[in-house]
Order: structure tokens, then sequence, then C-alpha cells
């Protein structure tokens, strides 16, 4: 039931360059993080599916890294040209044209496995044409989006791309930090009422997602513009062979910190009651920070690159793998089902890194086309 997300950058990191990656408004170090998180939503799906123990338990709290993600990269990227009167609907057309092709990806192979699943044929055309619109399904506790449960994160941080662009960018810093207070309580408030933030997905607790996306967007938001009211811009980050030993520490710490924190989620620490929203509100914005400042070696920055290229492909594609792979493996061998899983997880890497070569060809040739406007270069990021 993941997001998120991230998912603003999700084939820019394709772009090698340290430089051109500070001018589009994010770090190497946060490309990072992004791929790392997409791969624990993938395992933390994965455990489920194959009814393993819950070392990834806690990997569902990775949406809500994706939203700060996005807060934070479209603040920095897109804040400056709304308020020289980049227009609301022009923004969200931007998203939507970045966003909603790999997604209707990862609806389509979810239609096409449950055909082999033997769901009809005309209850199955109706329900993908109304995943394709974005459009819920309210049914108890049943997802919202059943073609592909990872779509409800995606639905609402494009209604949070909405008010980023009608509002919050009109108000200040300080308005936005004054308002992490309430929307940090509101996520205290779903664990107290729903006992952790693994909701959002189905319909009885749909209304959760907003909650989720409030606090980590806005936070994102502030974080992204103290980013820059620091000076820290292109021309003091975009030459990687300047590091510094504090940039190689934030990119050590900032590396260890995601998997630590997951991890813990399994342990002890994982089974107290507010556990989530602590890691949400405490650990997850410093860390983003560390990120966005950390300086990587060359062959670190190649592997960040690739690692965020493929996570939101990966975020948007993997879930009806895994059911796929879970249907060939039916009746096996246990020998042969785990080989089955394996490979799966690595078509489904597979699949994202083709998608995301695919879909940056695509964006590079709309940009060097004779009627790229200013307009086709913001929708790079």
């Amino acid at each position: 039931m993941m997001h998120p997300i991230p998912t603003t950058t999700e084939t820019a990191p394709l772009r090698s360059s340290a430089a051109s990656s500070v001018a589009g408004g994010h770090r190497v170090g946060l490309d990072l993080l992004r791929g790392v998180a997409a791969v624990f939503v993938m395992l933390h799906h994965a455990e489920f599916f194959y009814g393993l123990a819950g070392f990834w338990a806690h990997g569902y709290i990775a949406v809500d890294f994706f939203f700060l993600l996005s807060g934070f990269v479209l603040a920095i990227r897109y804040e400056g040209a709304m308020r020289e009167g980049l227009r609301a609907r022009t923004f969200l057309a931007l998203r939507i044209r970045r966003l909603w092709p790999t997604m209707a990806m990862g609806i389509v192979l979810g239609a096409a496995v449950c055909w082999l699943d033997g769901v009809p044929i005309t209850a199955l055309a109706v329900q993908t044409l109304v995943q394709l619109c974005f459009m819920p399904v309210f049914a108890g506790r049943f997802q919202v989006f059943p073609l592909n449960g990872v779509q409800w994160s995606l639905l609402v941080e494009f209604v949070a791309n909405a008010v980023h662009a009608t509002l919050l960018y009109r108000l200040t810093t300080r308005v936005c930090a004054a308002l992490l207070l309430p929307t940090a309580a509101g996520l205290f408030l779903l664990v107290y009422r729903e006992h952790s933030l693994a909701i959002g997905d189905v319909g009885h607790t749909w209304y959760a997602g907003f909650v989720r996306v409030a606090f980590s967007y806005l936070c994102g938001i502030v974080l992204g513009r103290w980013w820059q009211s620091r000076a820290v811009g292109a021309s003091s980050l975009a030459a990687p062979e300047r590091r510094s030993l504090a940039g190689r520490w934030r990119s050590t710490v900032s590396l260890v910190a995601l998997p630590l924190v997951l991890w813990l989620g399994a342990s002890s620490i994982g089974s107290l009651r507010y556990f989530d929203p602590v890691i949400v509100t405490l650990v997850f914005p410093p860390l983003v920070w560390l990120a966005a400042h950390a300086t990587l070696s060359p062959a670190l920055t190649q592997v960040a690159g690739r690692l965020g290229a493929i996570s939101y492909p990966l975020y948007a594609l993997h879930l009806p793998l895994i059911r796929a792979g879970e249907m060939v493996g039916e009746g096996r061998s246990s020998v042969v089902l785990a080989a089955i899983r394996l490979v799966t997880l690595a078509v489904a890497v597979v699949a994202a890194w083709q998608w995301a070569v695919w879909t940056e060809r695509r964006a590079r040739a709309a940009a060097n086309a004779p009627s790229a406007s200013k307009t086709g270069h913001l929708a790079q990021a």
C-alpha cells in the first residue's frame, strides 16, 4: 500500500551530471534514498504475499517518506515559477503528464493479472477505465484501487499538488512551519484510532491518506524553502570533486539511517504503538535534510542515479508482477516456488529500469522537439 513517490523525478536521475541535478531541484543523495525506499516497499509487499516473517513489517511508512521528498523537490523546482505566474492547472497538467503514464501501465498490468485469474472481462474493463481516471471505488475494507493497490497514494499526492499550487505557495514559510504541529498531531490521532499508519488504501480508512500526506508534504515544502534560503545552491554544490568530510559523513548517515529505521520496525521497538508517527515526524525530516546536503563518490552517484530512476516505475509496477509470480508458483514445490519468487522480484527491477529508460528517451525527444517550450523543460522535474 505504498506510494509514493515519490515520485517527483523518476527519470531525471538518468542524466548523471551533478550540476543538472542541482539545477533540477534535487540531489543525488535524495535519489539514492528514493530508490532504496522503493525497494523496501517491494520487499514489504513481497513479505505480505509470500506469508513470510515481518522483517519489513513497517515498510508502509516509506509512503510518508515519499510524500516528504515530493514536497521538498517540488518546492525547490516550482515555487519560483508559481510566484511568477505558473498557473495551477498548468502545474497539475505537468504532474499528470509526468506520473500518469507509469501508473497507467501498472493498472493495465494489474488488469491483465486479474483477467488471467478469471475475473469477468466486462467488469474488468469497467474497473480499468475507472482506475485510469483515478476514481476510487469505496467498498468497506476492500482496496479503493483493486487493480493496483498503490494508486491511492498517487491520488492523495495529486490533491496535495493542487493545494500547493493554489494555496501553499502563497503562504510564508513561518505559516507553513506553524501548520506542521496540527498536521503532526493528526498523525498521532490516526494511530490512536487505527493503531498504525498502515492505512489509507481501503475504503473505510481512505480519509487517512489525506492526513498522512498533509504533514509529510508540507514538511517537505518547509525543508525545501530552508534549503534554498541557506544559499546551498547550484554554484556551491555542482562540483562533486570538491567533496568535503562533512558531505561524506552526511551521505553515510543518510544511507544507513533509512534501512536501520525500517529494520527497527521488525524489532520489539516497532511494536510500540506510536513508532510510526515518531519516525515520520522526528526521523524522516532530518534524514531528508542530511541526504540533500550529502556528497557521494562518483561511483555511488551512478548507483544513486539508477536507483532514483527506477524508484517510481518499481513502485508502480511491482505489485501486479508479484501477484503474477504467485499465480505461476501456485502448487509448485517449495524450492521451485522460492526460485519463482526471486525471479519475480528481479523481473520487477528490470521492468522498472526498462520503463525508466524508455520514459527518459521520450522526455528527451519532447525536450528537443522544435515546439519545446519553457513548460516542456519544467515537465522534466
